[in-house]
């Protein structure tokens, strides 16, 4: 078996997380904090903050939306400048697949956030468009 084959297979045994994190291993010095960590600490506070939305129900979620933008605004940033181009550069087929996948939906929800900074806290257009915003950006993480 090439050595291809058989880090694909090693890769697929391994799961998208695992051949994740093997490829960007090295990336940031052993001093700094885990990036994986990291980003997993962003998606519980985004969590949190999207439990504030639902616990709030038809109220004005506007100043909750503004914590909600800022964490997704920094952490998409984080992905695309930086574990993106190395997962590009560095992954397997499928792994550079999920990343492409995971590229095309940051452009969704940021186009979601832009349009949903434009409206008022308590308008019907603003809420149903804050939902679809929680529900695409629950897909993304979990398929992270």
């Amino acid at each position: 078996m090439g050595s291809s084959k058989a880090g694909r297979a090693r890769s697929q045994s391994k799961g998208i997380v695992a051949s994740a994190i093997d490829a960007v291993t090295g990336l940031f010095s052993d001093d700094s904090p885990n990036a994986i960590d990291l980003l997993k600490k962003d998606h519980r506070n985004v969590e949190s903050l999207f439990d504030q939305v639902k616990a709030n129900g038809d109220g004005n979620n506007a100043p909750t939306f503004r914590k909600i933008k800022e964490e997704l605004d920094v952490h998409a940033h984080i992905e695309e400048q930086i574990f993106y181009p190395h997962l590009l550069d560095k992954g397997d087929k499928e792994l550079k697949k999920i990343v492409r996948e995971g590229i095309e939906e940051h452009g969704q929800v940021k186009d979601l956030l832009a349009e949903l900074a434009d409206l008022s806290g308590d308008s019907p257009t603003f809420k149903a468009k804050l939902t679809v915003l929680m529900e695409n950006v629950e897909h993304h993480v979990e398929e992270e």
